[in-house]
This record gives structure tokens, sequence and C-alpha cells, in this order.
């Protein structure tokens, strides 16, 4: 599933998976851990072979979405050890690092948000 770079519902997703229950207010906040994420361009989504409208989500991609088509992988900077060896030479051109002050959930987004704008990624 995709969803837009504007909102908070992959990471709450992510962090909803990482502690184990729903977040609460505290979690969203002074505790929120910024996981990586992985940004596209709608119209190249929209553009795969495996894609599909499920009438909820903006977009999904049946099995497979091709690493050739992203546009922006965003990792928090205090991450970057754990990701730079592993990066394909390929892709590491397309991965940003952004730092992470916890600032919590909708600061985070509102700072990938801004960053990607200024790729010229999204309007």
């Amino acid at each position: 599933m995709l969803g837009w770079s504007n909102t908070t519902s992959g990471y709450r997703l992510a962090m909803e998976r990482l502690i184990g229950h729903l977040p609460n207010d505290r979690e969203l906040n002074e505790l929120f851990i910024p996981g990586v994420s992985f940004h596209f361009s709608y119209e190249e989504v929209l553009a795969q072979e495996h894609y599909l409208f499920d009438g909820y989500h903006p977009a999904k991609v049946k099995n497979h979405l091709s690493l050739d088509a992203l546009k922006a992988c965003i990792i928090p900077l205090d991450q970057a050890s754990l990701f730079e060896a592993i990066i394909p030479e390929a892709l590491k051109a397309r991965c940003f690092y952004l730092p992470y002050h916890q600032e919590g959930l909708i600061e985070w987004i509102d700072t990938v948000y801004r960053f990607l704008v200024n790729l010229e990624m999204v309007d």
C-alpha cells in the first residue's frame, strides 16, 4: 500500500508495528521514532504493471514495485550508519539523510514533505 507524502498514516503504522499497540499522544510526540520512507511519483505508480485501486488507499501495487521508479528514500540521519553500507550504488543518489530532533510525528512529516517539495518531487 502507498500513501501520500504529506500524511501521517505510514509513519503511524510503522510506529504501531514497532511498539505493538496503537501509539498514544506521547508516543507520537516526544517518544516518536521515525523510520525509513520511500517516495514515488504518483503518476509513475499508476503506470506500474501491477497497480490496482482498492477504493481506500491512494494506490496499491500488487507483488512488486520496482525501485527504479523511486524518487527519494528518506532516512533519519541518526540511522545513517545502519544503511549506508547496504544501499545499492544505483540508489545512493536518491537516498537522503534528514536530522531528527525529537520534534514528534507532525513536525517530522512537515520536514520530510518540505524536503520533497524542494526536490521538486511534489507540488
